[in-house]
């Protein structure tokens, strides 16, 4: 399958923003860890904006730099939200709701408690109509995502919006499932044939013949392996990068293996 990314957004702890990220990927500026701070997503209503937690308000962000100044979507570009979690933080209030007494879950709550809750908020804030499907492999959701995008996008869709967003831990999960930092990142996908954007080339491989691609920040490298999202972390490498790159991500049963090409 080939594609070209035509729009990035990235949002973790020293990396606000594309921008910003792509200068300290490349090597052109030390990476500094720093946390990532109150994050509000542009163009919710302030109503859905009070009601969405953080991990709406990360994926939301990512996607929204990721389409900064190119075409709003129509209505009927499709999308692909990915996420290990989704939403701890709300895992850990809801729990604790049930374990009172009367064991009650306030509406507003249990709406951001499903998977997709995400792209329903997407909708509400750009209209998009098109099909969206949110989708969780464990720590090799940011493969999986990746897959399903481009496998959406060669169906004949001229572009498709893949977001891959976990956020951190509450202590009362830290021992169970150690998530230290939130991490967000979005990829504006265009056919391979289009004009603009970087291209690449993604085919699996066997598992056992690869190993998959690492940072060589030791930062860096820390939080690719502390956050299921941030395992994309060498392939906006490769993209922060000018000359071509073999990404290996681990994939259930198989690797996969993306070609990053010069930009034409």
């Amino acid at each position: 399958m080939r594609a070209r990314v035509d729009g990035i957004g990235v949002l973790g702890p020293g990396l606000s923003g594309w921008g910003e990220a792509r200068a300290i990927l490349a090597g052109e500026v030390a990476f500094e860890h720093a946390p990532v701070g109150r994050v509000i997503a542009p163009d919710l209503p302030r109503t859905e904006a009070r009601r969405a937690t953080l991990s709406t308000h990360l994926a939301l962000t990512v996607a929204a730099e990721a389409l900064a100044g190119r075409a709003a979507p129509d209505e009927a570009m499709p999308s692909v939200w990915a996420a290990a979690d989704s939403d701890l933080q709300g895992l850990d209030r809801n729990c604790r709701s049930l374990a009172e007494e009367p064991p009650w879950i306030s509406p507003h709550r249990f709406q951001n408690s499903v998977h997709n809750t995400p792209s329903g908020y997407w909708s509400i804030a750009t209209g998009c109509r098109g099909p969206a499907t949110a989708i969780c492999a464990g720590a090799t959701t940011a493969a999986a995502g990746l897959v399903e995008a481009l496998t959406t996008l060669a169906e004949g869709h001229e572009r498709c919006l893949l977001v891959v967003a976990d956020e951190r831990s509450p202590p009362v999960l830290e021992t169970a499932r150690p998530v230290p930092f939130s991490f967000a990142t979005a990829l504006l996908l265009v056919p391979g044939e289009a004009a603009c954007g970087r291209p690449l080339a993604l085919t699996t491989v066997p598992a056992d013949e690869v190993a998959e691609r690492t940072c060589a920040d030791p930062g860096l490298e820390a939080l690719r392996r502390s956050n299921p999202a941030a395992r994309l972390l060498p392939l906006l490498t490769a993209l922060a990068g000018e000359a071509p790159a073999t990404v290996d991500l681990a994939w259930t049963g198989h690797s996969v293996r993306l070609e990053v090409e010069t930009a034409a």
